[in-house]
């Protein structure tokens, strides 16, 4: 290698090293200031839950309604989800832990629907398991609107014992109720005293402990199906036995081929069994993945009190579905459905979006990650112990200089010198005088000498290389030196020393400079190599951190009820790698119901084949004729909900912040509720800055524009107003400068809405504009020019509605954002200034 580059690498080398130290410290500290602020942040921000995290699950029920009990589709779906009033949807899931409110509640499940009023009223009952005594007890909750929305009424039933599966049945004009209670050994029989809080113990119907025991009448005989407790195969779902009376209150008796079914999947009851058309089908849990997996259904064949016989049939809830967002994403395992006056079908159903001991798996989890960073922080720091001495003795080395535990040659330099040499010893790179590495000459002379000055060894090897050493000393008898001689003999001592001394550094100094080298061009290589790959995942990659600030949240409840929305994007050619990360990002958020592209320019993608995203989220791409700023506020019969979250393709946020957006813009669905807020002051107000006017409109504290490019509307009242014919010209100057359609949008209902405030600001707790990363805009034009003309003209056309009309922010908790240069912008991450 040249002495040219040795020398670079030399020079280099340390401060690289201790570069990459700090890089890692800088690591270990954003790491720790992330998870202080996931802390801070949990005791800070709202969350969806307010139950007591259960190692079962997060279990929740849901209102299902469709023509058959194999047609049947969600609430929020259903016309029923559509409450008056509402510019929302109602949503699954209905009930959840948090309705519940006399008891600290963990979970609900297990829910069994009875019908009043032909279906006006319905009655819910279920299994809810409480945090104090870890058992189940049975609730009970009331909907006046048809199941879109229920209230908790009470706890109906409370034993010592575990309580679950509160199977209804009506016979003789009396409601009965036969709750899952096997840890008392026997199934139980309750009457109503007084419906729906009020019960009593009837009759102990069967002495023996039957899980899940669904009732009904078929022919002129009661049957039962259950699973029993003392078989082995009822473990995991997997054992299934019937029984028949005469009467429901009669004497129960087994099926001879009792179990009927057993070391198969599908066995454990799953809910209530029903006709349909004339003819009888069961429902069975499904425990092969994890608890509580999925609902099958069965069609009984043959049920008499000698034979039973069945063949599984297709079925599903909801078809495809997004595992861990879902609230039934990953489990569904229980089925109570009704026939109404209607023809139709109205069924309960529990989901959890967790698997059973999913809070073991995630502690597991956060061991071995803690465990893993606990490794790499202690071989860093110990590779950095071992290196970093090691590069600096290498660097001094390389300068002549001796290493600061070479004791012997500091003895040495005492001694004395010989000419050409400082302190006793020679410098440079040339050989000092008078030493030669020729066999037998002055080296041998000095290496002899050296080795006198040596330790003695026991060994034969070292005699003999010892005694070689004097013979060849040449006129020194007796291998001693003459004393007058010593002075100089400790220079050639020192000298040699440093000579092998040097040589060896130099040795490892090339191996070193070749050994970087070869890392160098190798990474140089990688880098190259794998750039088409970074450059089309570095998005993901910031969408994964971004997805990953907190945890996955669930969604927000506002009036007891939960909604969904859809998400309008819009985009065009050369924002595709963008528009695929927004994609895949916002179809993880739970309330997020579908997500559609308004797609302005060039070939038109293909979702399915371009993007990643859940296969039970439905995206759409909408082709616009015309390259058009309008085009976003198009009114689209085909949205799938009313409630839009209007979104640039270049803005991330995590999942929490939309939800608690969303949350904001239900309390008040006649404004617009957004991230982004600006301040127009004067007459006409217009931007009272050219740069940064988002710092400017957090320094003044009040903002009167919420900016479309991330705010929640209701889109049959926006999108209208916005292509209405007073708004024509509006849309033709935006047209004509290809910029400041969210400005429009605020002057339309700044002008609709006749003195009442329009806008709603959400403080994010992260935020990230990748659009940064790109060059390619939505808009075009001399931005801040356009803009402040903008605003003069849309004064000038709808009379100046937002002159003296001003709003003040709330940033909640978090704190007012700190703000940084032009081109850095108000950084969001977690903490006020």
């Amino acid at each position: 290698m040249p002495s040219r580059l040795g020398r670079a690498v030399r020079a280099y080398a340390a401060p690289l090293l201790i570069l990459e130290t700090f890089v890692l410290a800088f690591l270990a500290v954003a790491l720790a200031q992330h998870v202080a602020w996931l802390a801070w942040r949990s005791t800070v921000l709202p969350h969806p839950y307010v139950c007591v995290p259960d190692g079962e699950g997060k279990w929740s029920i849901g209102i299902f309604r469709g023509p058959s009990p194999f047609d049947l589709q969600p609430l929020e779906s259903a016309p029923s989800g559509q409450l008056p009033g509402r510019p929302y949807v109602t949503a699954n899931p209905v009930l959840t832990c948090a309705h519940v409110h006399d008891v600290t509640s963990t979970f609900v499940a297990d829910p069994f629907i009875v019908l009043r009023d032909n279906g006006k009223t319905v009655h819910l009952f279920y299994e809810t398991k409480s945090h104090h005594n870890k058992q189940g007890d049975i609730g009970t909750a009331i909907s006046s609107d048809g199941g879109a929305t229920f209230q908790h009424v009470g706890i109906a039933l409370d034993e010592d014992w575990h309580l679950s599966y509160p199977f209804i049945v009506e016979d003789g004009g009396e409601t009965y109720m036969v709750p899952e209670g096997s840890g008392s050994g026997r199934l139980t029989l309750y009457r109503a005293l007084a419906f729906p809080l009020k019960w009593t113990v009837e009759k102990v119907l069967i002495d023996a402990p039957l899980i899940d025991s669904s009732l009904f009448k078929h022919g002129n005989r009661w049957y039962l199906f259950a699973s029993n407790r003392r078989e082995k195969s009822s473990k995991n779902c997997r054992e299934l036995e019937v029984w028949s009376s005469d009467s429901l209150l009669g004497e129960w008796v087994r099926h001879p081929q009792s179990p009927v079914r057993s070391w198969k999947q599908g066995s454990r009851p799953a809910g209530r069994p029903i006709v349909y058309n004339g003819q009888l089908y069961r429902f069975g849990q499904d425990c092969a993945v994890t608890y509580g997996h999925r609902v099958r259904a069965f069609r009984v064949d043959h049920l008499d009190t000698e034979r039973y016989a069945e063949t599984e049939v297709p079925f599903s809830v909801n078809g495809p579905l997004r595992p861990g967002v879902d609230w039934n994403g990953l489990r569904q395992h229980h089925l109570d459905a009704h026939q109404l006056s209607d023809g139709s079908w109205i069924a309960a159903m529990d989901g959890d979006s967790v698997e059973s001991d999913h809070l073991s798996w995630a502690a597991a989890a956060s061991a071995v990650r803690c465990a893993v960073a606990a490794v790499v922080a202690v071989v860093v720091a110990l590779l950095a112990q071992a290196v970093l001495p090691r590069v600096s003795a290498w660097r001094l080395g390389g300068r002549g200089r001796p290493h600061s535990g070479d004791a012997k040659s500091k003895e040495e330099d005492s001694d004395g010198g010989a000419p050409g040499a400082r302190d006793g010893r020679f410098t440079g790179s040339e050989e000092p005088p008078g030493v030669s590495d020729e066999h037998g000459g002055a080296g041998s002379t000095v290496r002899a000498l050296q080795k006198r000055r040596e330790p003695r060894s026991n060994t034969k090897g070292d005699a003999m290389e010892s005694g070689h050493a004097r013979a060849a000393g040449g006129g020194c008898a007796g291998g001693e030196l003459p004393a007058t001689h010593l002075p100089a003999t400790g220079a050639l001592l020192s000298t040699a020393h440093d000579t092998r001394q040097r040589r060896r550094e130099l040795s490892r100094t090339r191996t070193h400079t070749l050994l970087l080298a070869v890392v160098a061009c190798l990474s140089l290589w990688f880098l190259a190599a794998t750039w088409p790959y970074w450059r089309a995942n570095l998005l993901p990659a910031i969408m994964w951190y971004v997805r990953t600030w907190g945890p996955t949240p669930g969604p927000v409840m506002v009036n007891g009820s939960f909604s969904k929305f859809s998400v309008v994007v819009q985009s065009f050619e050369a924002r595709r790698v963008t528009l695929a990360a927004f994609v895949s990002h916002y179809s993880r958020c739970a309330s997020v119901g579908e997500i559609v592209v308004v797609w302005n320019k060039g070939v038109p993608p293909v979702p399915r084949d371009e993007w990643d995203y859940p296969p039970g989220m439905p995206v759409r791409v909408r082709a616009e004729a015309l390259n058009s700023m309008n085009n976003r506020f198009q009114p689209d019969a085909a949205l799938l909900y009313r409630a839009v979250l209007m979104l640039d393709d270049d803005i991330m946020m995590p999942c929490a912040d939309i939800e608690r957006g969303f949350q904001t813009w239900r309390q008040h669905p006649e404004r617009v509720a957004g991230y982004y807020s600006r301040l127009l002051e004067g007459d006409p107000p217009q931007y009272q800055c050219l740069t940064q006017c988002e710092k400017y409109t957090y320094t003044s504290g009040r903002f009167n524009v919420v900016l479309s490019g991330a705010a929640f509307m209701d889109s049959q009242r926006v999108f209208a107003d916005y292509f209405s014919d007073m708004n024509a010209d509006g849309r033709a100057y935006v047209d004509r400068v290809f910029n400041c359609d969210d400005l429009l949008m605020n002057y339309v209902l700044a002008a609709t809405m006749h003195g009442q405030q329009w806008g709603e600001y959400v403080r994010p707790s992260m935020r990230l504009d990748v659009g940064k990363l790109t060059s390619k805009r939505l808009s075009t034009g001399n931005f801040g020019p356009v803009r402040h003309a903008c605003t003069r003209a849309f004064a000038t056309m709808f009379g100046n509605p937002l002159l003296n009309r001003s709003f003040p922010l709330d940033f909640g908790p978090l704190g007012r954002p700190a703000c940084g240069p032009a081109w850095l912008g108000c950084a969001f991450i977690g903490f006020g200034i």
